[in-house]
């Protein structure tokens, strides 16, 4: 749901800007926020700053542990299962994040911070690419809480209802149908065209999947609890402890994806909500000091999610311990 807002947040309405009395006008005109360079003030300079900071320490970071989780898997067929290429699919994802949304946060905070103005194509390359691989990580991301949700609840049905092949043509829509869109949508602001109805479009999905996801989560820990409560009962109490604990511990790491994911939409939702509710009693200056914040704690989750994974998939952290051995001698 995080970028099922940014239209209506990462920028200007009114993208003009003002440089040396010169007034500019961006390509691309996305509803809500105006960009004024008066605005720019102390507060919000240091709060863009910081955030360019934060990016610029866990960019090189975000790239690597995402890198690493594909080359593993890539490179060991005994991690090619279902659960596990998965995470994967949305690895690549969280990796497209630091290599080029990141980089563009950046470029375009420290473009503001030297001019005082906004350069409309690092803007606007930021915007695209945050759009399209923020949406397709967040569908990424119900695709793992799906495939727990199978695995605990229907797991008669799993076999035939979750397979590799089925995962990987699932991505490979997930990335053209959000392609296209995106094309279609940037090409239509290109021109000028009025898209007021995206807010219309895009909240009322993010909001879908979130409760999609909230939902399956709520089925799954209701079955697992069951589950335990039916094994204690039960005479081979050790077979059923060892099940529903592997059933537990997968569940745990996709819940706590969840929770991080539903984190690094708290400040965006709010300022989101500030913005809709106060209009234009909501301070322009305050905006530029919280939306930078907004942005980065977004992108924050593509770092955090590798590591979260990387260290509760036992496979996962088994071969990359063996990994780092191998390099090490």
């Amino acid at each position: 749901m995080n970028v099922f807002l940014s239209l209506s947040y990462l920028d200007p309405v009114n993208t003009s800007i003002t440089d040396n009395a010169t007034l500019v006008q961006c390509p691309i005109k996305l509803p809500l926020a105006s960009w004024d360079s008066s605005s720019f003030e102390a507060a919000a300079k240091v709060s863009t700053l910081v955030a360019v900071t934060v990016n610029f320490i866990t960019m090189p970071f975000t790239i690597f542990f995402n890198a690493l989780i594909i080359f593993l898997v890539w490179k060991n067929p005994s991690l090619q299962i279902e659960r596990v290429i998965v995470l994967a699919y949305l690895a690549l994802a969280d990796l497209m994040v630091g290599l080029l949304c990141q980089p563009l946060f950046i470029a375009r905070g420290v473009s503001q911070l030297k001019t005082n103005s906004m350069n409309c194509d690092i803007n606007n390359g930021y915007i695209s690419s945050q759009f399209f691989f923020g949406i397709t990580a967040s569908i990424q991301l119900a695709l793992v809480t799906y495939e727990r949700y199978v695995a605990i609840i229907h797991p008669y049905q799993y076999p035939t209802r979750i397979t590799v092949k089925r995962l990987t043509y699932a991505t490979i829509v997930i990335w053209s149908l959000n392609m296209t869109v995106s094309i279609l949508l940037f090409a239509l602001l290109a021109f000028g065209e009025d898209i007021w109805y995206i807010d219309i479009l895009y909240i009322p999905l993010g909001i879908f999947l979130t409760s999609a996801m909230v939902y399956w989560y709520v089925c799954i820990f209701v079955a697992i609890r069951r589950q335990r409560k039916i094994g204690q009962q039960q005479q081979n109490v050790n077979m059923n402890n060892v099940h529903t604990q592997q059933n537990y511990k997968g569940a745990i790491t996709a819940a706590l994806l969840l929770g991080c994911f539903l984190v690094s939409l708290i400040p965006l939702l709010c300022t989101f909500l500030l913005k809709r509710v106060l209009g234009s009693g909501f301070s322009n200056s305050v905006f530029l000091f919280l939306r930078p914040w907004g942005l980065t704690f977004v992108q924050l989750a593509s770092f955090i999610n590798p590591i979260i994974y990387g260290l509760r998939v036992r496979e996962l952290r088994r071969k990359c311990f063996q990994l780092v051995f191998r390099i090490q001698h």
